[in-house]
């Protein structure tokens, strides 16, 4: 998804279909994501369902309004009444700032370890 302008994410937060928007990405209420599935399901376009709603798709790829359509309907209905964003997700390690020293260490240690599997791989095989 391109980047939104700050007007654009005014626009959006401005509908009542629209749950929070950031500068990459649009959260949607449950009520819509609920209203689209069965949208869909009576045979309405992902476009046209996006249109009703009154989002402004030309803020958007092409396909977007299908892929998002999509992607609700591979979750499923009862998965989307979770919401589990953020609840015991990790999520990425985020990258410390070593100094160069501290960085031979820890890849001298990696290897130990390696090592150390590697002859446990070899004993297992005797």
């Amino acid at each position: 998804m391109p980047l939104l302008s700050d007007s654009a994410r005014k626009g959006l937060e401005s509908n009542v279909n629209v749950e929070k928007v950031s500068k990459s990405f649009v959260s949607y209420t449950l009520k819509f994501k609920l209203h689209a599935l069965k949208s869909y399901e009576r045979g309405n376009s992902p476009k046209q369902i996006f249109i009703a709603a009154g989002i402004d798709l030309g803020l958007f790829r092409f396909d977007y309004a299908k892929n998002t359509i999509r992607r609700w309907r591979r979750i499923g209905i009862e998965s989307l009444k979770l919401e589990r964003r953020g609840k015991s997700n990790a999520g990425r390690q985020k990258k410390k700032n070593l100094s160069q020293e501290q960085e031979i260490e820890q890849l001298k240690a990696e290897i130990w370890i390696l090592k150390k599997l590697q002859a446990l791989a070899k004993k297992q095989k005797k």
